[in-house]
C-alpha cells in the first residue's frame, strides 16, 4: 500500500549510536512500540525517543488509521459506534507491516483492547507501557475536552482507564513509569534506559559472557558462576522519588514486581508470568499484608518478616525462589533435571523444603549443623516429606556452606559419571534468584511508614538487621541504590563479629576465631556468603573498572580461603564506612533485651530480633524512624525464650508442652508451628564432619530420585 511503501522508505535510516553509554545492541533488531492510556504522552515521548535514536516514528493514530481510513478518527468513531470501531481498528492494526522494525510505534489508548491487533504488533517488539498515574490523565483529558475515547458514551473517564490499566498490566514488555510535571525528555531518556539495559549478569569475581547463558534464569538455575564467583546484575535502574511516591499503598505482590522490574530479567520471565508466581508465592502468608511494619516503641518499628508458612524471613524468598528456579529448568537448552542443595544454620532449611516441597519433581537436600538449631528447627527439617534428604551434621554451619559450595562448584566430578543429568543448584542467597526478593523488604516497609504518616515521602529512615550471611542487610543496600531514602544501616550480630570488626577495619580476618554457639543461630556464622556482593558493589563505586574490580574481588576471596584473612585498601574501607555501621550484642545481652521488651510491651522478641534491638538502642537517632529486621517467630526457640523470661520449661522436648507454655494473646504462636506436633519424622540422617560420607549420602539420594 501507499502507507506501507512511505514508511518502509523512511524507515531505511541507519540509527545512531547514543553517546551515553547505552547497549544498543538490542535496538536495531525490534521495534519499539509504546503502550498506554490517552494522555500518557505517547507520541511525544515517542518523537523525542526518536530524535536520541534517529528512528521514524509511526504515530498509529495520526500515520496510519486516517491514512488507510482516509476521515478523522473520531469521525470514525462516531460512525461505528464503540464495537465497531473496536473491531475496525483492531483490523487495520493488523495490516501494519511486519518489515517496519527499525522504528518506535506510538499505538493508541485503545489497541491493546484488540489481542489479536496487539498479538501482531507485538512481533519482535519492545511493548513498552507508560505507566502514568489515572489522576495525571483524567486532568489531561479534561484540560483538552477529549470526547473521542471508545467507551466514553457510556462509562464514565475513570472507569475506562480503570479497565484498560488492567489490560495494560497484563501486555508489556518493560513498564517505564511516569509521573506529573516530567520532562518528556527524561521520560525518552529513561525508556531508552530500560530497552538497552544490559541483560547479562557478570561474576563478582571477573568472569562474564555476552550471550543468553548469564541471564537472569540462566543464573538462578547455575546459582553459581563458573570462576567460583556471585552473580550480580551490571546495572539496573532506580526510583525517583516521585515513582515511589506512586507505589505508596500498592499490595506487597505489586511493589516485588516493580522491585524486580528495575533489574535485567531477560527474555524468558516477561512480567505477566512474573506477577502470576508473585501473586502464587505469596498466597501462602498468613497476613495479607505479607510484611507488616509495627510500631515496637519510641521511634522504632518492627519488620515483620514471619508470616510465611515456616514463621522466618527466609520464606519471603524461598516461596518465590523455587517458582523462579522451576521456569529457569524449562527455559534451559538442556535437559538436565535439577536439584537443590542447601546449607543451613535452622531458617533456610526449613524455608526451602516448604518452598521447592509446593513444586513438582525438585529433589532437595538439606545440611544443618547437628546441635546449632532449635528444637522447633530441628522439628521442622526431620519431619520434612521423605522424597527429600535432610542431614544432620556433627559441625557448624560454615562448614556445611563451604561443603556445599565445593559440591557446586565441581559438582560434575565429585558426584561421578552416573549422576551428570543432573544439576544441583542452591537456595541460599548466594543464588541471586533468592537474594533479589530480599531487597523488597525496605522498600515495602518505608512506603508503609509513609502511608501510615509516621514519615513524609523523602523523609530517612535507619534500619538495623541482625545479619549473619549478609544477604537481608545487603538486600537494604540495594534498596538504598532503588532510591530508597535509607539514613543510617546498622549490621547488628551475636558473639560471632566478626561482620562488625570487619565494617570498622576492613579486614575480613576468621584466623584464631572460634564460632560460638549461640541462642540466635542464624547469626552463628563467619564465612558470610554475600560479603564478596558487597565488596564488588563498593569497589565499583570507589570508581575501579570492572575488570579491577573483579581481579580484587577474586584475590581478595582467595586469601579468605587459603589463608583465613583479606584487607580492604584505604579508599575502599572510607566508602564501606559511609555506607553501614556494626554493633553486636553478647548473650547476657541478648536474654536482658528479650526481658526487657516484654516487660515494657508485652512483645516477645525472638532472639535474631533481640540482637537487633540491643544495637539499634545504640544507634537510634532522635526524631528519625529506626525500622528492626524482626526476622523470625519467638516460637520457633522456646528453650531460648524460657530462660529470657525466667519461665520453666518443660520437662521433656515435648512440642505440644512448649507451645503451651509460650502461648499467650499479645504473642500468638504461628499455626504452622502448631502443627508440628501431628507430623511424623521422616528425617533421621546423622553424619559426622566426613565430606566423602555426607556426600555418599547425597549421591544415593539423588540416584533413586
Amino acid at each position: 500500500s501507499t502507507v506501507h511503501n512511505m514508511w518502509l522508505v523512511r524507515s531505511s535510516r541507519t540509527p545512531i549510536q547514543d553517546s551515553r553509554c547505552y547497549s544498543t545492541a538490542v535496538l536495531p533488531k525490534k521495534r519499539i512500540v509504546l503502550m498506554g492510556p490517552p494522555g500518557t504522552g505517547k507520541t511525544l515521548t515517542g518523537k523525542a525517543l526518536g530524535k536520541l535514536l534517529n528512528r521514524v516514528v509511526i504515530d498509529i493514530d495520526d500515520d496510519w488509521l486516517e491514512p488507510l481510513w482516509k476521515v478523522p478518527v473520531a469521525s470514525k468513531l462516531s460512525q461505528l459506534g464503540d464495537e465497531g470501531f473496536l473491531k475496525a481498528e483492531g483490523e487495520a492494526l493488523m495490516k501494519f507491516p511486519e518489515s517496519l522494525k527499525d522504528c518506535i510505534v506510538c499505538l493508541t489508548g485503545s489497541n491493546p483492547l484488540h489481542a489479536d491487533a496487539l498479538s501482531h504488533i507485538a512481533k519482535d517488539s519492545v511493548l513498552v507501557y507508560l505507566d502514568t498515574p489515572l489522576e495525571t490523565i483524567e486532568n489531561r483529558m479534561h484540560k483538552m475536552k477529549v470526547n473521542r475515547i471508545v467507551g466514553q458514551s457510556t462509562s464514565s473517564l475513570r472507569d475506562i482507564l480503570q479497565y484498560r490499566h488492567k489490560i495494560y498490566e497484563n501486555n508489556y514488555d518493560i513498564r517505564v513509569m511516569t509521573s506529573e510535571g516530567e520532562d518528556v525528555q527524561e521520560i525518552a531518556t529513561r525508556v531508552l534506559a530500560e530497552i538497552s539495559k544490559d541483560q547479562n549478569y557478570r561474576s563478582t569475581r571477573g568472569w562474564r559472557s555476552d550471550d543468553s547463558e548469564t541471564e537472569f534464569l540462566e543464573v538462578i538455575r547455575r546459582g553459581l558462576a563458573p570462576d567460583r564467583g556471585l552473580f550480580i546484575p551490571p546495572s539496573w535502574t532506580t526510583f525517583p522519588m516521585s515513582h515511589l511516591g506512586r507505589m505508596v499503598g500498592l499490595p506487597y505482590e505489586e511493589i516485588v514486581l516493580r522491585v524486580f522490574e528495575k533489574f535485567p530479567l531477560g527474555s524468558g520471565c516477561p512480567p505477566g508470568l512474573l506477577r502470576e508466581m508473585i501473586t502464587s508465592a505469596y498466597s501462602s502468608f498468613s497476613d495479607k499484608r505479607v510484611l507488616p511494619v509495627t510500631l515496637l516503641e519510641n521511634n522504632q518499628y518492627l519488620m515483620e518478616m514471619y508470616h510465611g508458612p515456616t514463621a522466618s524471613f527466609k520464606d519471603l524468598s524461598l516461596q518465590l525462589t523455587p517458582k523462579l528456579l522451576t521456569l529457569a529448568v524449562s527455559r534451559a537448552k538442556d535437559s538436565k533435571k535439577m536439584g537443590l542443595l542447601v546449607a543451613t544454620s535452622g531458617d533456610t532449611g526449613t524455608a526451602a523444603l516448604d518452598g521447592f516441597g509446593r513444586e513438582n519433581d525438585v529433589p532437595v537436600v538439606v545440611l544443618y549443623p547437628t546441635n546449632g538449631v532449635s528444637t522447633i528447627q530441628r522439628a521442622q527439617m526431620v519431619t520434612a516429606p521423605k522424597n527429600t534428604l535432610v542431614i544432620g551434621v556433627d559441625s557448624d554451619f560454615d562448614y556445611c556452606q563451604t561443603l556445599v559450595k565445593d559440591i557446586l562448584e565441581r559438582q560434575e566430578s565429585i558426584l561421578g559419571k552416573e549422576l551428570q543429568g543432573v544439576q544441583l543448584t542452591s537456595a541460599n542467597s548466594i543464588n541471586f534468584g533468592r537474594f533479589l526478593p530480599q531487597v523488597v523488604f525496605a522498600v515495602s516497609s518505608y512506603l508503609q511508614l509513609v502511608q501510615s504518616g509516621k514519615i513524609s515521602l523523602g523523609q530517612q529512615v535507619d534500619v538495623t538487621v541482625p545479619t549473619g550471611n549478609f544477604g537481608n542487610i545487603l538486600g537494604v543496600i540495594f534498596a538504598r541504590r532503588l532510591g530508597v531514602p535509607i539514613g543510617r544501616l546498622v549490621c547488628a550480630s551475636n558473639s560471632n563479629n566478626i561482620l562488625t570488626d570487619f565494617l570498622s577495619t576492613g579486614r575480613y580476618d576468621i584466623n584464631n576465631r572460634q564460632s560460638f554457639k549461640t541462642i540466635s543461630p542464624s547469626i552463628d556464622i563467619l564465612l558470610s556468603s554475600n560479603v564478596e556482593r558487597f565488596v564488588n558493589l563498593i569497589y565499583r563505586e570507589c570508581g575501579y573498572s570492572e575488570e579491577e574490580t573483579g581481579v580484587r574481588v577474586a584475590s581478595h576471596f582467595s586469601a579468605l580461603n587459603t589463608s583465613g584473612a583479606f584487607e580492604l585498601p584505604s579508599d575502599v574501607l572510607a566508602r564501606v564506612k559511609q555506607e553501614a555501621v556494626g554493633g553486636w550484642c553478647s548473650e547476657d545481652e541478648c536474654k536482658e533485651t528479650i526481658r526487657a521488651v516484654q516487660r515494657r510491651t508485652g512483645i516477645i522478641l525472638d532472639p535474631h530480633t533481640a540482637v537487633a534491638k540491643f544495637v539499634a538502642d545504640k544507634h537510634t537517632r532522635e526524631g528519625v524512624p529506626m525500622l528492626i529486621a524482626s526476622t523470625a517467630s519467638f516460637a520457633k526457640f522456646p528453650e531460648a525464650i524460657f530462660e529470657s523470661l525466667s519461665t520453666p520449661c518443660p520437662p521433656s522436648a515435648n512440642l505440644e508442652e512448649y507451645f503451651t507454655a509460650l502461648a499467650n494473646e499479645r504473642n500468638p504462636i504461628p499455626t504452622n508451628l502448631m502443627s508440628l506436633v501431628q507430623k511424623p519424622v521422616n528425617q533421621s540422617t546423622e553424619a559426622p564432619a566426613d565430606k566423602e560420607l555426607i556426600l555418599q549420602h547425597i549421591r544415593n539420594y539423588l540416584a533413586k530420585e
